[in-house]
């Protein structure tokens, strides 16, 4: 998300408080986030929901990490369901997951994990049925597909205006 609004950045104290997040020799110290989500506040369209605001942070620090490198997200609080959903969703974005049935179901008991946040639900579960609707597999996938439409069409149009942005974010910084 960080891409979207950087151009646009002109005081010299956000745009450098921005570039803390390409650090790559520490995770983000619980100060550097605060200071990071308070610039996302002030460029982001969605500011007055903190959750999509760290779930955008989230999303530009998954390149690059992996399920082990939980802690450096530890700052953001973010839960390990939401943790979960979002690993999920790199690995569906990046094409480094089988659409197995199996797997099709784990990426639908995420979706449905109330404990995760909403957003990194709508995003796991766009990015999954965008995958599963191109799989060769589709016949087989169509149960778990029946429940992710059925998922994102509660979601109804709103939410799901505010996160196609991000899915599609997701998918070109995790494939690079």
């Amino acid at each position: 998300m960080l891409e979207q609004f950087l151009p646009a950045i002109k005081d010299p104290g956000d745009y450098l408080t921005a570039l803390s997040l390409f650090k790559a020799d520490a995770p983000l110290t619980a100060e550097e986030a605060e200071k990071l989500l308070a610039v996302y506040a002030r460029y982001l369209p969605e500011a007055e929901d903190p959750q999509y605001l760290k779930i955008c942070l989230a999303a530009d620090l998954l390149p690059g990490r992996e399920r082990e490198d939980a802690a450096d997200f530890a700052p953001l609080e973010l839960g390990e369901a939401t943790l979960d959903a979002l690993f999920a969703a790199k690995m569906v974005a990046a094409g480094k997951t089988d659409l197995t049935v199996q797997r099709a179901e784990e990426i639908v008991a995420t979706v449905q994990n109330e404990d995760a946040a909403m957003a990194a639900r709508v995003l796991l579960a766009r990015l999954a049925l965008d995958a599963m609707s191109a799989s060769r597999d589709f016949a087989l996938l169509r149960q778990q597909v029946t429940e992710l439409a059925k998922f994102l069409t509660g979601c109804g149009t709103e939410l799901l205006d505010r996160y196609t942005v991000l899915a599609g974010e997701v998918r070109i910084k995790c494939r690079r």
